[in-house]
């Protein structure tokens, strides 16, 4: 069994990749029906956190999303067998921010309680009571939209927040880390890693990008690109219907929601994360 990893730290792509994996397999046995079998396919991958990917030929092959950090050699130990290559993803911190704020009012929508993300909300909105102001997940989930936390000139503030916490999120630190953290963690890893960011995945990847994730798991480059054309067909289609998890599913929308001075003030006080993360044209997109 050939085991590998899609590292991330959580909002960062893992699902930008894995859907089309999951797509290349349905397409290489013909078992793709559409967007509803996908779905039903990818809720079994999260209950038994396994996804056999048939688009690699000759090969038993699992495809496995992770937004643990990477804490040592137990973490490549799996019950589907040990992990041979890690594909680690990460995406500019500003669109991560405005995806984590989405994701908690759809746990909030889910687990049919504020308890969870409480710690984070009043991390980032220090002084706002945004929990007590919406007192019930229903509140919550119609109201915590980033639209309009925008119109409230709350974004700013949680960017702020964001920094101030060193990239973190409390409702993720325990297991994942932060932004920086656990991207880099996973480099410590002795397998093979490849390198992607979410800007390369999202709307299609090129053919260039195809191409290395291709020759990295040793999968068909045809189905590959197949693949992301039918999930950018599946997002459009989702988003239409108005599902709240692919509220964006884009790249570098961040520029409508903070302003220019938040922006600006963010990579001052965090050039060094950026440059290490390979995000330095940030710097001189905020300051143009």
């Amino acid at each position: 069994m050939i085991v590998i990893y899609l590292a991330t730290y959580p909002k960062c792509g893992n699902s930008a990749l894995a859907f089309p994996l999951i797509l290349a397999g349905q397409l290489a046995d013909s078992s793709y029906e559409g967007w509803d079998s996908l779905s039903k396919v990818r809720r079994a991958h999260l209950e038994d956190n396994s996804l056999p990917f048939k688009a690699i030929r000759g090969a038993d092959t699992t495809v496995i999303k992770t937004h643990k950090i990477f804490k040592g050699s137990k973490d490549l130990t799996t019950p589907q067998g040990n992990v041979s290559k890690v594909i680690r993803i990460t995406r500019n911190p500003f669109d991560c921010l405005l995806s984590a704020l989405n994701f908690l009012r759809l746990e909030a929508n889910s687990s049919r309680s504020l308890a969870m993300i409480r710690p984070t909300v009043e991390a980032l909105f220090p002084n706002h009571k945004l929990i007590r102001r919406w007192t019930s997940p229903n509140q919550f989930f119609n109201r915590f939209k980033i639209d309009s936390l925008a119109k409230e000139n709350l974004l700013d503030l949680a960017l702020e927040s964001f920094s101030r916490l060193g990239l973190t999120l409390p409702f993720y630190y325990s297991v994942c880390g932060g932004w920086r953290t656990n991207y880099e963690s996973w480099g410590a890893a002795k397998v093979p890693v490849l390198d992607l960011r979410y800007e390369d995945l999202v709307p299609t990847p090129s053919v260039g990008t195809i191409q290395l994730i291709s020759n990295f798991l040793g999968a068909d480059e045809e189905l590959l690109t197949r693949a992301f054309e039918i999930q950018m067909e599946n997002v459009h289609h989702q988003r239409k219907k108005g599902n709240p998890f692919f509220n964006q599913a884009n790249k570098s929308y961040f520029s409508r929601y903070f302003s220019k001075k938040a922006l600006r003030h963010f990579v001052d006080y965090n050039q060094v994360a950026l440059q290490a993360m390979g995000y330095e044209e940030l710097s001189q997109e905020v300051n143009i």
